[in-house]
C-alpha cells in the first residue's frame, strides 16, 4: 500500500495551518511503521542514487577539467595553425613572384643566346673577311716585290748609266777640249757654237732623263709607304683580331659563370669603343684593299 502523499503533505505542515476541512485518517501504528519503514528504504535508494549521481557529476567535473584542458591545447594547436597558414600564405607570394623573376630570367636567357648567337656569326663572318685580306694581301704584296725587283733593277742601271764620269756632259767636255788642246788645232767661231750648243742639248736631256728617273723613284717611295703603311694596317689589324678573339673567350666564360644580364660597366664601354675602332679600320682595310 502506498502511503497517501497528500495526507503526508500535510502532516508535515503545522497543525495550526491546516485547513478546517482537513480529515485526518486515523490509521494504526503498525501501518505507520510500515509506512516509514517504506519510506526509510526508499530514502536510502534515494541516497545511494545521490551518492551515484555525486560519482557521476565528479567524472563529469574530471572530464571537463580534462576538456578544458584540451580546448586550451586546441586553442594552441589553433593559434599555430593559424600562424603556420599565415607563413604558407607568405610562401605561396614568394613562390609566385619566384616564378615572375624565373620568367624574366628565362627571357633574358633568350635574349643572351640570341646575342651570343649574333656575336658567333659576326665572328665567323670577320674571320672569312680577314682570310680573304689576307690573300689579297699576300697577292699584293707578291707583286709590290715584283715591281720593286723591277724598279731597283731600273734604279741600279740607271745609276751605272747616268753617274758614271765618262757619261756626265761636263767630263764630255774636258776631254775634248784637252783633245783639242792637244791637237791644237783650234775651230772657229761658229763651231764652237755649235759645239756648245750641241752640248747644251746633251745636256739638257740628260736633265730631262734625270728629272724623269726622280719621278720614277718618287713614285717607288710612294708604293713603298704605301705598302709600309698597308702591313702596319694589317699588323694592328692583326693584333686588333687577337683581342677580339680574347674577348670572344672571355665572352664565352662570363656567359658560362652568369647567366643574368650584365650590366653595362667601363669595361663594356671599352670594348665597345675598341669595336668601333676595329670596324673603322677594318673599313679602312677594305677600302686600300679596293683601291
Amino acid at each position: 500500500m502506498e502511503p497517501n502523499v497528500r495526507s503526508i503533505k500535510k502532516l508535515s505542515t503545522p497543525i495550526h495551518e491546516l485547513s478546517d476541512d482537513f480529515e485526518i485518517s486515523f490509521e494504526s501504528e503498525k501501518s505507520l511503521k510500515h509506512k516509514l519503514k517504506c519510506l526509510e528504504k526508499k530514502l536510502s535508494k534515494k541516497e545511494e542514487i545521490i551518492k551515484q549521481y555525486e560519482l557521476k557529476m565528479k567524472k563529469y567535473d574530471e572530464k571537463l577539467s580534462q576538456a578544458e584542458e584540451v580546448a586550451k591545447t586546441v586553442e594552441i594547436y589553433k593559434n599555430r595553425l593559424n600562424n603556420s597558414i599565415r607563413e604558407i600564405n607568405g610562401v605561396r607570394i614568394e613562390f609566385s613572384n619566384y616564378l615572375k623573376t624565373l620568367a624574366d630570367v628565362k627571357k633574358e636567357k633568350t635574349l643572351i643566346e640570341n646575342e651570343i648567337y649574333g656575336y658567333k656569326l659576326y665572328f665567323i663572318q670577320t674571320k672569312t673577311m680577314f682570310q680573304d685580306l689576307e690573300n689579297k694581301f699576300e697577292e699584293s704584296q707578291h707583286e709590290y716585290e715584283k715591281k720593286i725587283e723591277k724598279l731597283n733593277g731600273c734604279i741600279k742601271s740607271l745609276k751605272m748609266k747616268f753617274f758614271q764620269p765618262e757619261n756626265l756632259p761636263c767630263t764630255q767636255n774636258v776631254n775634248e777640249l784637252k783633245s783639242n788642246s792637244s791637237s791644237c788645232n783650234y775651230d772657229s767661231d761658229e763651231e764652237l757654237k755649235l759645239k756648245s750648243s750641241d752640248v747644251f742639248m746633251h745636256s739638257s736631256r740628260q736633265s730631262m732623263k734625270i728629272s724623269s728617273n726622280l719621278d720614277i723613284v718618287q713614285e717607288v717611295r710612294e708604293e713603298n709607304e704605301a705598302i709600309d703603311s698597308m702591313s702596319e694596317m694589317m699588323k694592328l689589324n692583326s693584333k686588333e683580331k687577337t683581342q677580339c678573339e680574347e674577348n670572344q673567350q672571355t665572352f664565352k666564360l662570363n656567359t658560362k659563370l652568369d647567366s643574368n644580364q650584365p650590366k653595362e660597366t667601363a669595361k663594356d664601354k671599352k670594348k665597345v669603343k675598341k669595336q668601333k675602332k676595329f670596324k673603322g679600320n677594318f673599313t679602312k682595310l677594305l677600302s686600300f684593299a679596293h683601291h
